[in-house]
């Protein structure tokens, strides 16, 4: 947490620190996104004590696909262990900067500029990015220590089971760094209509869910479950923004632009 701390203050100072932030249109820009936070809050509350036919559905299925593939943790396990490699070290090393408080930077660090720039589909991005990662992280949080599964590290047998601990080696199910990745990426891929997008920050999440594995760090259940997790919590959040009356803007193509100026970028809304 220290970290993620370290990186909002960082992030705070760049935005404080631009000539012109301390206009009243900046600050009403924050207030309007306070209040955006409070009722995805409200939303989320509401829609987990008001559960549907349909919920309880979708419930079911994820909890038994998840339940299938403990059959089949072990030798995903073994097939990971048996493949080690300097190639493949490098290859999954995607844990080590995605899926963790370099994840919440990323989000900070999108709000911030726009912030700076006064984009409002940006802004959202950011804001978005960083409900999914606080709202995924906790409900994950809350699942590894009521389940308390044992980390493959600690032991060949996946169905070991010790809830309510705090010792990390039982906070196993589901993966937090798949969560986090899932839920913050689904949120930039859904923020521009490209194939290529989508496809680059998907397969950014299921790499660090694939690193976990290869680590020895989660059983593939976990990752599922994780990946599961984060998806529903952006996909939520980014429905609920876009239905709110049109607020934010969405990009519908991003192109590469050249001109006397440069090159760059162009974003057409």
């Amino acid at each position: 947490m220290n970290k993620i701390y370290k990186l909002f203050l960082l992030v705070l100072i760049l935005v404080l620190s631009h000539h012109s932030l301390f206009s009243q249109k900046r600050f009403s820009f924050i207030k309007q996104d306070i209040n955006v936070v409070i009722n995805d809050s409200k939303k989320i509350c509401s829609g987990i004590t008001a559960f549907k036919k349909n919920d309880l559905i979708n419930m079911g299925i994820i909890t038994g696909s998840t339940v299938l593939l403990f059959s089949v943790d072990r030798d995903l396990k073994q097939f990971s262990q048996n493949h080690k490699s300097s190639q493949n070290d490098k290859i999954f090393n995607f844990d080590s900067f995605y899926g963790n408080s370099y994840t919440a930077g990323l989000a900070l660090g999108i709000y911030g500029a726009g912030l700076i720039v006064k984009d409002r589909n940006i802004r959202r991005t950011g804001l978005k990015s960083m409900e999914a990662f606080v709202y995924s992280g906790m409900v994950t949080t809350v699942l590894k220590i009521l389940i308390g599964r044992r980390r493959p590290y600690g032991g060949e047998n996946p169905l070991f089971f010790k809830p309510f601990q705090t010792e990390s080696i039982y906070k196993s199910l589901p993966s937090g760094h798949t969560t986090v990745s899932f839920a913050v990426s689904t949120v930039i891929a859904k923020s521009v209509e490209s194939p290529l997008w989508k496809v680059f920050w998907y397969s950014s999440a299921g790499m660090v869910g694939a690193s976990r594995i290869y680590h020895n760090a989660h059983w593939a259940s976990d990752v599922f479950l994780g990946g599961i997790i984060g998806y529903t919590v952006a996909d939520f959040l980014v429905k609920t923004g876009n239905n709110s009356n049109n607020e934010y803007g969405i990009i519908k193509k991003i192109s590469p632009a050249i001109d006397s100026n440069g090159i760059g970028i162009k974003l057409s809304f």
